[in-house]
Protein backbone atom coordinates (compact mmCIF):
# COMPACT_ATOMS: atom_id res chain seq x y z
CA UNK A 1 0.00 0.00 0.00
CA UNK A 2 1.26 3.47 -0.86
CA UNK A 3 0.15 6.88 0.36
CA UNK A 4 -0.22 9.80 -2.02
CA UNK A 5 -0.79 13.41 -1.02
CA UNK A 6 -3.96 15.26 -1.95
CA UNK A 7 -3.64 17.25 -5.17
CA UNK A 8 -5.35 20.55 -5.94
CA UNK A 9 -6.56 21.36 -9.44
CA UNK A 10 -6.24 24.60 -11.37
CA UNK A 11 -6.65 25.06 -15.13
CA UNK A 12 -7.05 21.28 -15.50
CA UNK A 13 -3.60 20.71 -13.95
CA UNK A 14 -2.73 19.15 -10.60
CA UNK A 15 -0.68 21.08 -8.06
CA UNK A 16 0.63 20.81 -4.52
CA UNK A 17 -2.10 22.62 -2.54
CA UNK A 18 0.42 24.75 -0.66
CA UNK A 19 1.71 26.11 -3.95
CA UNK A 20 -1.72 27.45 -4.80
CA UNK A 21 -2.63 28.62 -1.31
CA UNK A 22 0.36 28.96 1.06
CA UNK A 23 0.08 29.11 4.82
CA UNK A 24 -1.04 32.53 6.13
CA UNK A 25 -2.96 33.26 2.92
CA UNK A 26 -6.17 35.26 3.21
CA UNK A 27 -9.30 33.60 1.82
CA UNK A 28 -11.71 36.33 0.76
CA UNK A 29 -14.69 33.98 0.48
CA UNK A 30 -14.88 30.75 2.46
CA UNK A 31 -18.30 29.19 1.90
CA UNK A 32 -19.73 26.89 4.57
CA UNK A 33 -20.67 23.51 3.05
CA UNK A 34 -21.16 21.36 6.13
CA UNK A 35 -21.70 22.08 9.81
CA UNK A 36 -20.79 19.79 12.69
CA UNK A 37 -22.56 21.57 15.60
CA UNK A 38 -20.06 20.95 18.39
CA UNK A 39 -16.96 20.57 16.25
CA UNK A 40 -16.66 23.05 13.40
CA UNK A 41 -17.27 23.97 9.78
CA UNK A 42 -16.20 22.43 6.49
CA UNK A 43 -15.74 25.22 3.96
CA UNK A 44 -15.14 25.64 0.24
CA UNK A 45 -12.01 27.77 -0.16
CA UNK A 46 -12.13 28.12 -3.92
CA UNK A 47 -9.61 25.39 -4.77
CA UNK A 48 -10.89 22.33 -6.55
CA UNK A 49 -10.00 19.05 -4.88
CA UNK A 50 -9.17 20.49 -1.45
CA UNK A 51 -11.47 21.78 1.26
CA UNK A 52 -10.98 23.70 4.48
CA UNK A 53 -11.97 23.07 8.07
CA UNK A 54 -12.68 25.70 10.74
CA UNK A 55 -12.59 24.35 14.27
CA UNK A 56 -15.29 25.78 16.54
CA UNK A 57 -12.58 27.49 18.60
CA UNK A 58 -11.48 29.41 15.48
CA UNK A 59 -14.89 30.54 14.26
CA UNK A 60 -14.78 33.88 16.12
CA UNK A 61 -12.71 35.84 18.63
CA UNK A 62 -15.40 35.27 21.27
CA UNK A 63 -16.30 31.76 22.41
CA UNK A 64 -18.93 30.02 20.26
CA UNK A 65 -20.84 27.32 22.12
CA UNK A 66 -22.56 25.62 19.17
CA UNK A 67 -23.12 25.86 15.42
CA UNK A 68 -26.24 25.35 13.31
CA UNK A 69 -26.71 24.26 9.71
CA UNK A 70 -29.89 26.32 9.19
CA UNK A 71 -29.69 29.41 11.39
CA UNK A 72 -27.10 31.87 12.64
CA UNK A 73 -24.10 33.52 11.00
CA UNK A 74 -22.34 30.22 10.23
CA UNK A 75 -25.17 28.30 8.55
CA UNK A 76 -24.66 26.33 5.32
CA UNK A 77 -23.89 28.53 2.26
CA UNK A 78 -22.88 31.51 4.41
CA UNK A 79 -19.59 33.11 3.31
CA UNK A 80 -16.78 34.44 5.49
CA UNK A 81 -13.34 35.94 5.25
CA UNK A 82 -10.73 33.49 6.56
CA UNK A 83 -7.03 32.77 6.82
CA UNK A 84 -5.02 29.61 6.36
CA UNK A 85 -3.37 28.63 9.66
CA UNK A 86 -2.30 25.09 8.78
CA UNK A 87 -2.51 22.18 6.38
CA UNK A 88 -3.09 18.51 7.18
CA UNK A 89 -1.33 16.66 4.36
CA UNK A 90 -2.57 13.25 5.55
CA UNK A 91 -6.23 14.26 5.25
CA UNK A 92 -5.59 16.78 2.47
CA UNK A 93 -7.43 19.58 4.24
CA UNK A 94 -6.65 23.21 5.05
CA UNK A 95 -7.02 24.44 8.63
CA UNK A 96 -8.73 27.81 8.51
CA UNK A 97 -9.47 30.56 11.04
CA UNK A 98 -12.30 33.10 10.82
CA UNK A 99 -11.08 34.99 13.90
CA UNK A 100 -10.73 38.72 13.31
CA UNK A 101 -7.56 38.90 15.39
CA UNK A 102 -5.95 36.27 13.14
CA UNK A 103 -7.07 38.11 10.01
CA UNK A 104 -5.54 41.32 11.31
CA UNK A 105 -2.30 39.76 12.59
CA UNK A 106 0.53 40.86 10.27
CA UNK A 107 2.51 37.62 10.59
CA UNK A 108 1.58 34.07 11.54
CA UNK A 109 4.97 32.47 10.89
CA UNK A 110 8.57 33.49 10.24
CA UNK A 111 8.11 32.62 6.56
CA UNK A 112 5.75 35.61 6.31
CA UNK A 113 8.65 37.99 7.00
CA UNK A 114 10.52 39.57 4.11
CA UNK A 115 14.17 40.47 4.63
CA UNK A 116 14.50 44.23 4.50
CA UNK A 117 10.86 45.08 5.23
CA UNK A 118 9.88 47.62 7.88
CA UNK A 119 7.79 46.17 10.73
CA UNK A 120 6.09 47.33 13.91
CA UNK A 121 6.54 45.60 17.25
CA UNK A 122 6.91 45.95 21.00
CA UNK A 123 9.90 45.36 23.26
CA UNK A 124 9.24 42.00 24.88
CA UNK A 125 12.41 41.54 26.92
CA UNK A 126 15.81 43.08 27.59
CA UNK A 127 18.68 40.61 27.35
CA UNK A 128 21.21 41.02 30.13
CA UNK A 129 24.84 39.91 29.96
CA UNK A 130 28.01 40.65 31.94
CA UNK A 131 28.48 43.97 30.14
CA UNK A 132 24.90 45.10 30.66
CA UNK A 133 22.17 45.09 28.00
CA UNK A 134 23.17 42.61 25.29
CA UNK A 135 20.17 43.07 23.02
CA UNK A 136 16.40 43.10 22.85
CA UNK A 137 13.61 40.69 22.02
CA UNK A 138 10.91 42.42 20.00
CA UNK A 139 7.48 40.86 19.53
CA UNK A 140 5.86 41.45 16.14
CA UNK A 141 2.84 39.18 16.69
CA UNK A 142 1.76 36.17 18.75
CA UNK A 143 4.57 33.61 18.48
CA UNK A 144 6.70 35.91 16.29
CA UNK A 145 9.53 37.41 18.36
CA UNK A 146 12.90 38.49 16.94
CA UNK A 147 16.31 39.51 18.25
CA UNK A 148 17.72 43.01 18.06
CA UNK A 149 21.50 42.58 18.61
CA UNK A 150 23.17 45.16 20.83
CA UNK A 151 24.89 46.62 17.78
CA UNK A 152 21.51 47.34 16.18
CA UNK A 153 19.66 48.86 19.14
CA UNK A 154 20.38 52.41 17.94
CA UNK A 155 22.60 54.50 15.67
CA UNK A 156 24.67 55.50 18.69
CA UNK A 157 25.50 53.48 21.77
CA UNK A 158 23.44 54.40 24.82
CA UNK A 159 25.11 54.58 28.22
CA UNK A 160 21.90 53.40 29.87
CA UNK A 161 19.80 51.56 27.25
CA UNK A 162 17.52 50.18 29.97
CA UNK A 163 16.14 53.71 30.41
CA UNK A 164 15.29 53.93 26.72
CA UNK A 165 13.93 50.45 26.06
CA UNK A 166 11.18 49.61 28.50
CA UNK A 167 9.25 46.37 28.11
CA UNK A 168 6.09 47.09 26.12
CA UNK A 169 7.66 50.03 24.25
CA UNK A 170 6.37 50.27 20.65
CA UNK A 171 9.19 50.30 18.09
CA UNK A 172 9.64 50.43 14.34
CA UNK A 173 12.26 47.99 13.03
CA UNK A 174 13.58 46.50 9.82
CA UNK A 175 14.16 42.78 9.25
CA UNK A 176 17.91 42.10 8.97
CA UNK A 177 17.85 38.34 8.37
CA UNK A 178 15.84 35.17 8.89
CA UNK A 179 16.92 31.62 9.70
CA UNK A 180 14.03 29.30 8.87
CA UNK A 181 15.86 26.20 10.10
CA UNK A 182 16.40 27.67 13.56
CA UNK A 183 13.07 29.56 13.46
CA UNK A 184 14.88 32.80 14.29
CA UNK A 185 15.16 36.27 12.82
CA UNK A 186 17.10 39.45 13.54
CA UNK A 187 15.94 43.06 13.49
CA UNK A 188 17.55 46.49 13.50
CA UNK A 189 16.32 49.64 15.23
CA UNK A 190 18.96 51.87 13.65
CA UNK A 191 17.08 54.81 12.15
CA UNK A 192 19.74 55.14 9.45
CA UNK A 193 18.63 51.70 8.21
CA UNK A 194 14.94 51.74 9.15
CA UNK A 195 14.27 55.09 7.45
CA UNK A 196 16.45 54.49 4.41
CA UNK A 197 14.76 54.54 1.01
CA UNK A 198 17.78 53.02 -0.74
CA UNK A 199 17.61 49.55 -2.34
CA UNK A 200 17.96 46.67 0.12
CA UNK A 201 21.04 44.54 -0.59
CA UNK A 202 19.85 40.99 0.16
CA UNK A 203 21.05 39.05 -2.91
CA UNK A 204 24.38 39.33 -4.72
CA UNK A 205 22.58 38.60 -7.99
CA UNK A 206 20.41 41.72 -7.65
CA UNK A 207 23.23 44.13 -6.78
CA UNK A 208 24.59 46.27 -9.62
CA UNK A 209 27.79 48.37 -9.79
CA UNK A 210 27.02 51.97 -8.93
CA UNK A 211 24.00 51.18 -6.76
CA UNK A 212 23.94 52.72 -3.30
CA UNK A 213 22.77 51.47 0.10
CA UNK A 214 23.61 51.89 3.79
CA UNK A 215 25.38 49.06 5.60
CA UNK A 216 26.76 48.36 9.07
CA UNK A 217 30.48 47.96 9.78
CA UNK A 218 31.01 44.66 11.59
CA UNK A 219 34.80 44.34 11.35
CA UNK A 220 37.68 46.79 10.95
CA UNK A 221 40.93 45.61 9.38
CA UNK A 222 44.21 47.32 8.62
CA UNK A 223 43.35 47.39 4.90
CA UNK A 224 39.65 48.25 5.16
CA UNK A 225 36.41 47.15 6.77
CA UNK A 226 33.68 44.52 6.38
CA UNK A 227 30.20 45.94 5.87
CA UNK A 228 27.07 43.88 6.63
CA UNK A 229 23.90 44.50 4.65
CA UNK A 230 20.84 42.20 4.79
CA UNK A 231 20.63 38.43 5.00
CA UNK A 232 24.12 37.03 4.43
CA UNK A 233 25.30 39.87 2.18
CA UNK A 234 28.63 41.38 3.15
CA UNK A 235 30.90 43.77 1.31
CA UNK A 236 34.52 44.82 1.63
CA UNK A 237 35.31 48.50 2.00
CA UNK A 238 39.00 49.03 1.06
CA UNK A 239 40.90 51.66 3.02
CA UNK A 240 41.53 53.50 -0.26
CA UNK A 241 37.74 53.84 -0.71
CA UNK A 242 36.93 55.02 2.81
CA UNK A 243 37.44 58.69 2.08
CA UNK A 244 38.70 61.16 -0.51
CA UNK A 245 41.40 61.94 2.08
CA UNK A 246 44.24 59.60 2.95
CA UNK A 247 43.48 57.21 5.83
CA UNK A 248 46.31 55.31 7.45
CA UNK A 249 44.45 53.57 10.27
CA UNK A 250 40.74 52.81 9.60
CA UNK A 251 40.08 52.22 13.31
CA UNK A 252 40.83 55.89 13.97
CA UNK A 253 38.01 57.00 11.67
CA UNK A 254 35.40 54.23 11.83
CA UNK A 255 33.85 52.07 14.55
CA UNK A 256 32.14 48.70 14.67
CA UNK A 257 28.37 49.17 14.49
CA UNK A 258 28.65 52.38 12.48
CA UNK A 259 26.29 52.75 9.52
CA UNK A 260 28.03 53.89 6.34
CA UNK A 261 26.44 54.91 3.05
CA UNK A 262 28.29 53.16 0.27
CA UNK A 263 28.07 52.58 -3.46
CA UNK A 264 29.08 49.40 -5.24
CA UNK A 265 32.39 49.26 -7.09
CA UNK A 266 32.08 45.66 -8.27
CA UNK A 267 30.19 42.49 -7.44
CA UNK A 268 30.84 38.83 -8.20
CA UNK A 269 27.68 36.81 -7.43
CA UNK A 270 29.34 33.46 -8.17
CA UNK A 271 32.06 34.13 -5.59
CA UNK A 272 29.68 35.97 -3.21
CA UNK A 273 32.10 38.91 -3.30
CA UNK A 274 31.22 42.59 -3.10
CA UNK A 275 33.46 45.67 -3.01
CA UNK A 276 32.05 49.03 -1.95
CA UNK A 277 33.16 52.63 -1.55
CA UNK A 278 32.36 55.52 0.78
CA UNK A 279 33.68 58.11 -1.64
CA UNK A 280 31.21 60.64 -2.94
CA UNK A 281 29.76 59.14 -6.13
CA UNK A 282 28.85 62.63 -7.35
CA UNK A 283 32.59 63.14 -7.85
CA UNK A 284 32.29 60.46 -10.50
CA UNK A 285 32.44 62.62 -13.64
CA UNK A 286 30.06 62.43 -16.60
CA UNK A 287 32.83 61.07 -18.81
CA UNK A 288 33.50 58.27 -16.29
CA UNK A 289 29.80 57.48 -15.99
CA UNK A 290 29.62 57.20 -19.76
CA UNK A 291 32.74 55.01 -19.83
CA UNK A 292 31.28 52.69 -17.19
CA UNK A 293 28.10 52.21 -19.22
CA UNK A 294 30.15 51.33 -22.31
CA UNK A 295 32.35 48.84 -20.44
CA UNK A 296 31.47 45.22 -21.23
CA UNK A 297 32.16 42.00 -19.34
CA UNK A 298 35.02 40.16 -21.06
CA UNK A 299 36.42 43.28 -22.70
CA UNK A 300 40.25 43.56 -22.73
CA UNK A 301 41.53 46.79 -21.17
CA UNK A 302 44.82 48.40 -20.14
CA UNK A 303 45.31 49.78 -16.65
CA UNK A 304 47.85 51.33 -14.31
CA UNK A 305 48.45 49.98 -10.81
CA UNK A 306 47.59 52.58 -8.16
CA UNK A 307 47.70 50.56 -4.92
CA UNK A 308 48.45 47.08 -3.59
CA UNK A 309 47.04 45.29 -0.56
CA UNK A 310 47.50 41.76 0.81
CA UNK A 311 44.85 40.26 -1.44
CA UNK A 312 44.36 42.50 -4.44
CA UNK A 313 45.61 45.34 -6.61
CA UNK A 314 43.83 48.64 -7.26
CA UNK A 315 44.13 49.84 -10.84
CA UNK A 316 42.99 52.76 -12.97
CA UNK A 317 41.85 52.02 -16.50
CA UNK A 318 43.59 53.98 -19.26
CA UNK A 319 41.63 56.69 -21.10
CA UNK A 320 38.54 56.42 -18.84
CA UNK A 321 39.97 56.97 -15.36
CA UNK A 322 37.75 54.21 -13.99
CA UNK A 323 39.05 52.41 -10.91
CA UNK A 324 38.92 48.64 -10.49
CA UNK A 325 40.08 45.83 -8.20
CA UNK A 326 42.29 43.05 -9.58
CA UNK A 327 42.39 39.93 -7.42
CA UNK A 328 45.67 38.07 -6.98
CA UNK A 329 44.13 34.90 -8.36
CA UNK A 330 43.46 36.63 -11.69
CA UNK A 331 46.97 37.96 -12.30
CA UNK A 332 48.06 35.06 -14.53
CA UNK A 333 46.73 31.90 -16.16
CA UNK A 334 49.16 29.88 -14.09
CA UNK A 335 49.35 28.41 -10.63
CA UNK A 336 48.99 30.17 -7.29
CA UNK A 337 52.79 30.41 -7.11
CA UNK A 338 52.89 32.24 -10.47
CA UNK A 339 50.18 34.61 -9.31
CA UNK A 340 52.11 35.42 -6.12
CA UNK A 341 55.29 35.91 -8.13
CA UNK A 342 53.53 38.36 -10.43
CA UNK A 343 52.00 40.11 -7.44
CA UNK A 344 55.45 40.81 -5.92
CA UNK A 345 56.78 42.47 -9.04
Amino acid sequence: MSLSTQQAQKNAQKHDPLQLLPLSSIIEEATVKKVQPGIGLFVDIGIKGVQGFVHISRVADAKVETLSESVGPYKVDSTHRGRVVGYNSLDGIYLVSLEQRILEQPFLQIEDLTIGEVVKGKVDKLLINEAGIGGLLVKLADGITGLVPEMHMADVKFLHPEKKFKEGLSVTARVLSTDLNKRQFRLTLKKALVNSESPVFKSYEDIEPGSQSPGTIISILSNGAVVQFYGSIRGFLPVSEMSESYIQDPSQHFRIGQVVNVHVLNVDPAAARLTVSCKDPSAFGLSQQSALKKLRVGEIVSATVTEKSNDDISVELEHSGLRAILRVGHLTDGSEAKNLSAFKK
